[in-house]
């Protein structure tokens, strides 16, 4: 499911993460983080692995998305991929004073929640874009983090492999760290030759892969893993 879905990942990962892992894909903005998320959900549904994919956008519009990822040669696919769009929740938070950001969060929550209870019809994998958006929208931060946990149990529970691509601020570990199943970091760092793309996996519960990062590149068809990156 994610060794074949970008060429070269099989260096990187040596075995497939289980089915129904909540996976938390990190970095700072602009390493492509959204489209290496719908690289492997478009990976997925082009092998016919269960049921039409899910991606929820509370960070850009769907259009925007799309668009970016066009012009890194990944062609969006709606037959494989259905995209909620939750991010006119933010516009609607700005500019609408009756409109509550834990109303806004308990919408979120409703629909991964209706997902979950699909049938023969339940996804495959779900995206959730970006968690620091979905936490702009609630006022108990401590509430709010419970309700996460129980949503990442509710998606291994029914076997729902998931991304939660979050933001990148600092070094500081989150909560989020400790509960997710693994952890894929995208980044820029600086070499002799310039600043360069990297992908690590810095976490896989029981799953052998790569220690060290790979330089990942955009080719005209999407995203390709390169070799090792050693100082």
């Amino acid at each position: 499911m994610i060794i074949e879905a970008i060429p070269g990942m099989e260096r990187v990962m040596r075995e497939e993460p289980p089915q129904g892992w909540v996976i938390l894909v990190t970095g700072e903005p602009g390493t492509l983080k959204s489209t290496f998320v719908y690289s492997l959900m478009l990976a997925a549904g082009k092998k016919g692995e269960g049921g039409k994919s899910i991606y929820i956008t509370l960070e850009q519009p769907p259009e925007t998305l799309l668009s970016n990822l066009k012009s890194v040669g990944v062609e969006p696919d709606d037959d494989m991929i259905e995209m909620v769009d939750f991010a006119s929740l933010k516009w609607e938070l700005n500019y609408n004073i009756s409109f509550m950001a834990d109303e806004a969060a308990e919408m979120v929550f409703s629909r991964i929640k209706d997902i979950t209870k699909r049938g023969s019809d339940r996804p495959v994998m779900l995206a959730l874009d970006s968690l620091n958006a979905f936490y702009i929208l609630s006022s108990n931060d401590r509430r709010f983090r419970m309700r996460v946990e129980q949503m990442f149990q509710r998606l291994r529970k029914n076997g729902i492999t998931s991304f939660l691509i979050m933001e990148k601020v600092d070094n500081t570990p989150r909560d989020e760290f400790f509960l997710a199943d693994g952890i894929i970091e995208l980044g820029v760092m600086k070499r002799e030759e310039g600043k360069c793309r990297y992908l690590e996996v810095k976490k896989m519960r029981g799953v052998k892969h790569s220690l060290t990062p790979h330089l990942l590149e955009v080719t005209g068809e999407g995203l390709a893993l390169r070799g090792e990156i050693i100082d």
